[in-house]
């Protein structure tokens, strides 16, 4: 309700500055009267101090928005049955997707680095779980803070004819438009060491 009072306002001191522009125009003598008077600059710095409050509530309206986001908001995919990868899993559109879309949504995950030696020691079953999600750059595996929160990202198949790249953050594109029903695949070698 505050925001409401702040817009009506903004409005009447708008009003009060183009009669005071009107009026200097009219009577011929637009510096004395526009600059020299202090309802002028009240309704001036009503308006700023107007402009800000409202500023602060769209802020506020986005991150409200925001929070009432459903668990299905930019949800584009899911793991299914590979088409690429015979007895394996994929992720696969259930969506259209538009090229140059983020495909997982919102793809902030914190990433863990690991060096290679570190992880030499492990079981071996643990050490594959390395092998076959991580991304490795040099002697450092880049992984999920826990193997239990892998997102699909973390599934997708390797393909030399890839229908999704990945940024420099390690976040995926479709770089083409990809229909629902088409399994996702991305170029190994683009941003991992460990095809």
């Amino acid at each position: 309700k505050f925001f409401c009072w702040a817009e009506g306002i903004i409005f009447i001191a708008l009003f009060e500055i183009v009669i005071f522009i009107l009026i200097s125009i009219m009577h011929g003598n637009f510096n004395v009267i526009y600059f020299n008077n202090y309802s002028f600059w009240t309704s001036l710095l009503i308006i700023i101090i107007g402009l800000i409050c409202n500023f602060l509530n769209i802020r506020r309206l986005r991150k409200e928005t925001d929070k009432k986001k459903l668990p299905h908001y930019k949800v584009y995919t899911r793991i299914s049955v590979s088409q690429v990868h015979n007895g394996g899993v994929g992720v696969v559109a259930i969506l259209d997707i538009p090229k140059d879309e983020f495909i997982f949504y919102p793809d902030d995950d914190e990433i863990f680095g690991i060096k290679q030696d570190e992880i030499e020691k492990l079981p071996d079953e643990i050490k594959k779980l390395y092998k076959d999600f991580c991304v490795q750059k040099g002697d450092t595996y880049l992984c999920p803070k826990n193997f239990n929160q892998l997102t699909p990202a973390w599934y997708l198949n390797n393909s030399k004819n890839p229908n999704v790249y990945c940024d420099e953050n390690l976040r995926f594109k479709a770089n083409r438009d990809i229909k629902a029903g088409e399994e996702l695949t991305s170029n190994y070698s683009q941003y991992s060491d460990n095809e």
